[in-house]
């Protein structure tokens, strides 16, 4: 039975979580496939030892596995999923993030071209494909600074001392 519901939960985890999401417009953290289907576990686990192996009644096993199921809901929730959301995501970053960053040119970027630029992330440092936004050549080693994102391209310009980076 444990088995069965573990199975179910890995493959209807996702499922869950849109559907949950498509019903509430708001954001419910505590309802993800994790806890509903944490709390569904213990119930029915509890609900099969109070029935078996105790002197409880049904009503008694009834209430005793619900009264179990909805605290290892929320025993789940702020003992696993809250302190997972305060964990940073990821190292990863979408490049429209990169607006407004410096870098240094690594590869030639010609006046009509493409060239390659080195930019410093929260995750180390990442190499992307860049064009000059004044489309003027930016030579190896110059600094620069993101100025817009155009699809997988970043459009780039020389970065001055005295400009204000965002």
């Amino acid at each position: 039975m444990g088995i069965a519901v573990t199975l179910l939960s890995f493959i209807f985890s996702n499922i869950l979580d849109g559907l949950l999401d498509s019903l509430f417009p708001f954001e419910l953290p505590m309802l993800s496939s994790v806890t509903v289907f944490g709390g569904l576990t213990v119930f029915g686990g509890a609900g099969v030892i109070f029935t078996n192996y105790t002197s409880f009644t049904r009503s008694m096993s009834l209430i005793f596995s619900l009264i179990l199921a909805v605290a290892s809901f929320f025993l789940l929730y702020y003992l696993l999923i809250r302190p997972a959301q305060n964990i940073e995501a990821s190292v990863g970053f979408r490049l429209s993030d990169l607006k407004g960053r410096t870098g240094m040119v690594t590869t030639t970027i010609p006046a009509t071209g493409l060239g390659e630029v080195i930019i410093t992330t929260s995750g180390g440092n990442t190499n992307q494909i860049a064009q000059s936004a004044t489309g003027e050549e930016i030579p190896q080693g110059t600094k620069i600074m993101v100025s817009d994102v155009i699809g997988h391209t970043l459009l780039v310009q020389p970065f001055l001392a005295n400009e204000k980076v965002e």
